[in-house]
């Protein structure tokens, strides 16, 4: 994912975890769920684009969480990008600190009973250097 005028293209990060990362030739195991965790802190290029892509992903079967990261983060194309339903996938903190009090946050969200009695594959991009 490359940042441009402040701006980062989260399409491309997503369509490369789709056609690259969970995948088997890298690794991913039919068996095990597969949760994506976006942390961000802008908004991307294009945010139709962006959506379209995680709708790919999501239809990939992969679950998407979002998190977005200060006061730049665009909450409309964060609550586009997560699974369903938006309030257990999409959070926002004011800044980075505040990271370590979500870890709960996710897990819980995201422990369903049979999910993290499982396998699960876990990718974390971010367009934070």
């Amino acid at each position: 994912m490359c940042i441009r005028n402040g701006r980062t293209n989260l399409a491309a990060g997503l369509r490369t975890v789709r056609t690259d990362v969970f995948t088997s030739r890298r690794g991913a195991r039919d068996s095990a769920a597969k949760i994506v965790v976006v942390l961000t802190t802008t908004p991307s290029f294009n945010e139709t684009e962006t959506v379209q892509e995680a709708m790919r992903l999501r239809a990939d079967g992969v679950s998407i969480i979002g998190v977005g990261i200060g006061p730049s983060v665009s909450r409309s194309e964060l609550e586009g990008v997560v699974s369903y339903p938006v309030d257990r996938n999409a959070f926002i903190v004011d800044r980075y600190s505040r990271l370590s009090g979500l870890v709960n946050n996710i897990v819980n969200s995201q422990c369903n009973g049979t999910l993290c009695s499982s396998f699960v594959d876990i990718l974390a991009p971010s367009d934070a250097l």
